[in-house]
């Protein structure tokens, strides 16, 4: 395959994250960003004075039919994300990669309708960021020193988002924390043990969730997420492993190990100066142009999302 086609859905904040990354992309000749769909004009208004260069189109089929993209970015409310890849498919899209969460942890049922409605037509590359990186990279680079994973504690606050009313805490914060333990413990069964969530700000919004889980090998994982309103942002993982425990700071750009057996506190390990978004298109391109497995697929997130279902009964 020549350079592939990759254009974009969803104009909103994180579309123009990926409408940027898109653009240095094509500045380096590795895929052709020709356009961009939002159902929106108000919100294509400023893409398009930031991207002048593309065309623009409110219909996601006629985007698909008219530049046959190879792949396509879905950047879009998660609440929307069915419908768009509906008629991504309908339209001949045959390689998609959804931002998470895949559907809200509600609409679960949902996305495994998604999931056998695409069957044989599409294939999905799911956008978990967490996956990408560069803290993530070099712990998984690192596990020699770490040994086999016992536990994992998860924190992560983020500034109230009042913008969004489609999905919660869970579905901005705690599904990335447990997709990354599912991922680095390669990729298991967990059970929900126990769970607490609040809606403190708004009704029928939930802004704090705890829950605890254990895998099927006995492996424990504990998180806790909330929104906090101001500007705040935590995002720390705690992994103890048969040797040592290592301290993920994503927010700070740093992985530190503890090293007591060899008579040293702590171990610098060096984090690549990479940026996740950037490190996960390199992927998608990848996927579309060699077929190449992601680290993340809808068939994947699905099972975690299917596995966190019962904190929903403590609605």
């Amino acid at each position: 395959m020549s350079k592939p086609i990759v254009n974009l859905i969803g104009a909103g904040k994180m579309g123009r994250n990926w409408a940027s990354a898109l653009r240095d992309f094509e500045g380096l000749d590795y895929l052709e960003f020709s356009a961009i769909s939002d159902a929106n004009p108000d919100v294509s208004y400023y893409v398009k004075s930031e991207h002048p260069e593309r065309r623009f189109y409110e219909d996601v089929k006629e985007m698909i039919v008219k530049e046959n993209p190879d792949g396509v970015i879905v950047a879009v409310p998660a609440g929307n994300h069915a419908k768009i890849i509906y008629g991504c498919v309908d339209a001949g899209c045959k390689k998609l990669l959804v931002e998470k969460p895949f559907v809200p942890l509600r609409k679960w049922k949902e996305g495994l309708e998604v999931m056998e409605y695409c069957s044989g037509r599409a294939e999905i590359m799911t956008g978990d960021i967490i996956l990408y990186d560069p803290v993530m990279k070099s712990l998984m680079e690192n596990m020699n020193k770490i040994g086999s994973i016992q536990s994992v504690v998860s924190y992560r606050i983020n500034d109230y988002p009042w913008r969004m009313n489609d999905v919660d805490v869970i579905d901005d914060l705690a599904i990335h924390d447990f997709h990354g333990f599912r991922y680095m413990t390669g990729w298991p069964e967990v059970q929900i043990i126990s769970s607490v969530h609040r809606s403190l700000m708004r009704e029928n919004q939930k802004d704090y969730c705890s829950f605890r889980a254990l895998s099927l090998d006995e492996v424990s994982f504990a998180s806790t997420s909330a929104w906090i309103p101001g500007k705040h942002q935590m995002r720390l993982t705690y992994v103890r492993g048969s040797k040592t425990t290592a301290e993920m700071d994503y927010a700070a750009h740093r992985l530190q190990i503890k090293l007591e057996s060899e008579g040293k506190e702590i171990e610098e390990i060096p984090v690549p100066k990479e940026d996740a978004l950037r490190n996960e298109l390199q992927e998608f391109v990848q996927f579309v142009s060699t077929n190449a497995h992601p680290l993340s697929t809808a068939s994947e997130e699905m099972k975690t999302l299917t596995q966190m279902k019962p904190i929903l009964s403590k609605d």
